[in-house]
């Protein structure tokens, strides 16, 4: 008798031990999720800040640029406040990129989410060269869009004096004081190229800066510049 007492009386402390374990274990792990949604709310509202400042002076000097011209003291003075907030902005994501690297849409929302790829779209070419990898990656996993990496990805190619693939980065022909699309390789393939990431077709994307796309004159263009830069 004294013996299955015992033996119950064992059973029933192993039973506490182990709930008890369980119940901290469940704690623990609430609190730690419960302490990732909060930080994850507290960056979404950082970025969605970050996004605006990224924006509205763009949107603005825009305007400047059509008005006064690109070289005007207006236009010089908008760009002075919006290199001074890129540089801000850069620090926040960088920061952020570094901790917790590409969050999604599904875990930010739109806007913070693209707040990460403005940043480092607008940043300098190291900074570019860097994040380039982990935002393609990011791709992969769907937390960022191919049309996000493709922009990047033609920026730095650009920016490294090399032809663009999809089409997406403008330069200025100082001769025909107009924007054109920058170099890029097999210009016949372009509308290819594009769609493959998610773009739009050439034409459609030039129609903004009422351009019209003719791959013959715009290859004779490409060869005028580049012969000219030679």
């Amino acid at each position: 008798m004294k013996n299955l007492l015992f033996k119950i009386l064992l059973a029933l402390t192993i039973i506490l031990f182990y709930s008890c374990k369980d119940n901290k274990k469940d704690s623990s792990e609430f609190q730690k999720s419960d302490v990732t949604v909060r930080n994850l709310d507290s960056i979404t509202n950082i970025l969605e800040i970050v996004y605006v400042d990224d924006q509205d002076l763009r949107q603005e000097y825009q305007q400047i640029e059509q008005e006064y011209g690109w070289d005007s003291e207006q236009a010089k003075e908008l760009w002075k406040k919006q290199e001074k907030l890129d540089s801000i902005n850069l620090v926040k994501v960088t920061a952020i990129l570094e901790k917790y690297g590409w969050l999604g849409i599904d875990e930010i929302g739109q806007e913070a989410n693209s707040a990460l790829f403005l940043v480092v779209q607008h940043s300098d070419l190291n900074t570019q060269l860097k994040y380039l990898p982990i935002l393609e990656k990011a791709t992969e996993t769907g937390k960022a869009s191919k049309i996000d990496f493709a922009m990047l990805k033609d920026r730095v190619l650009v920016k490294q004096g090399e032809k663009q693939i999809y089409g997406t980065q403008l330069n200025w022909d100082s001769e025909m004081k107009e924007y054109y699309v920058a170099s890029m390789i097999e210009p016949e393939k372009i509308n290819e190229r594009r769609a493959s990431v998610g773009l739009g077709t050439i034409q459609e994307y030039i129609e903004y800066w009422n351009m019209e796309w003719d791959v013959e004159k715009y290859k004779k263009r490409i060869e005028r510049i580049e012969n000219r830069d030679k």
